[in-house]
């Protein structure tokens, strides 16, 4: 005899603690089983290393300009603070395509991730999803695609999958973690070449920008010198004209003209400056990433350890197979 849980939308608890009772040793066993079932798995399986880097990253510049800094920062402002999503960068085929083309010591071979990985796009595997997915990917191939490119992409893709980057963006603190499944020191590998892709192209946006303030400062430079010259000639033409400033009209133009040439030679001084420093950073070799923690071997296999994942399991498991039984005696449990 089944006494109702639920009865006139009224749960009676002392109805569900009978119920689980009686059936106690169906939901052990069952718990049991399924508890095994994960220590096999848990022993059998491929174990996975994480790697991973964190790393501060900002760069800027304060000058302190002469006579005329806030016209200078008008032109110049925008290229004292250069950044660039990290992100991005590491889901480009131009990062991802170095990386797998750089040789690593596996199995005590030095071979390319193109080599290592390139075959998985014609993997066949027990994983649904991802037998699914190559054979997707290898009805949408170019047709016109060697063998090579082949592994190419799929070694491409793998490493995509295999990268995350966390980012504090209060602290510009970054954090740059790599998941291998063959060996913890293949993932240190790769994530010390991570980093250094990562450090080649920020200082390369570093000097790119600096070669391109110097240009620009020293186009306006011959522009600006050349209208200080004009702007000399003008008063002294003036000066040589009328060499008796004998009424207003001669003396307001003469202050014009000197306050014109005193515009230009505050501006001629400000962007000299302003190239001096262009030029300084252009050879800065400085680096505005600031390593925190430095990639290592694993210790520890990455993922659920082995008595959390046991206990987890067994409760988990013990509340399904309660709630089946639930469901499978719900005429005689649940009466409206």
């Amino acid at each position: 005899m089944i006494t109702p849980i639920i009865k006139d939308d009224k749960i009676d608890f002392l109805a569900f603690i009978k119920f689980f009772n009686q059936r106690l040793k169906k939901i052990i066993y069952f718990s049991l089983l399924i508890t095994i079932i994960f220590n096999l798995y848990f022993i059998f399986k491929t174990p996975q290393y994480t790697s991973k880097i964190s790393f501060y990253t900002n760069y800027g510049s304060e000058t302190q300009l002469s006579f005329l800094g806030s016209f200078a920062s008008n032109y110049l402002n925008n290229e004292n603070n250069l950044t660039f999503s990290l992100k991005h960068f590491i889901q480009s085929d131009l990062f991802l395509e170095k990386i797998v083309q750089k040789k690593y010591n596996i199995e005590n071979n030095e071979i390319t991730l193109i080599d290592f990985w390139g075959n998985n796009y014609k993997k066949i595997t027990l994983n649904p999803i991802v037998l699914l997915k190559n054979i997707n990917t290898n009805l949408m191939f170019n047709p016109n695609l060697s063998i090579r490119e082949k592994k190419l992409y799929a070694s491409k893709d793998y490493l995509s999958s295999r990268i995350e980057i966390n980012e504090d963006s209060d602290s510009s603190l970054f954090i740059v973690t790599i998941k291998i499944k063959e060996d913890p020191t293949l993932a240190k590998e790769i994530t010390q070449n991570v980093f250094e892709e990562i450090l080649n192209y920020s200082n390369y946006i570093v000097k790119s920008k600096a070669e391109e303030k110097t240009k620009f400062i020293n186009n306006r430079l011959s522009v600006t010198k050349k209208d200080l010259r004009d702007a000399e000639d003008n008063l002294l033409a003036f000066l040589e004209k009328n060499k008796n400033l004998n009424s207003p009209n001669l003396i307001l133009q003469k202050n014009r003209l000197e306050r014109e040439i005193l515009l230009f030679s505050q501006t001629y001084n400000t962007l000299s400056d302003q190239l001096e420093l262009s030029k300084i950073e252009e050879k800065n070799t400085t680096s505005s990433i600031y390593i925190l923690d430095t990639p290592n071997e694993a210790f520890l296999k990455s993922g659920v350890n082995f008595i959390f994942g046991n206990i987890f399991v067994f409760i988990t498991s013990i509340i399904l197979k309660t709630l089946y039984l639930i469901h499978r005696n719900r005429k005689f449990l649940i009466v409206t």
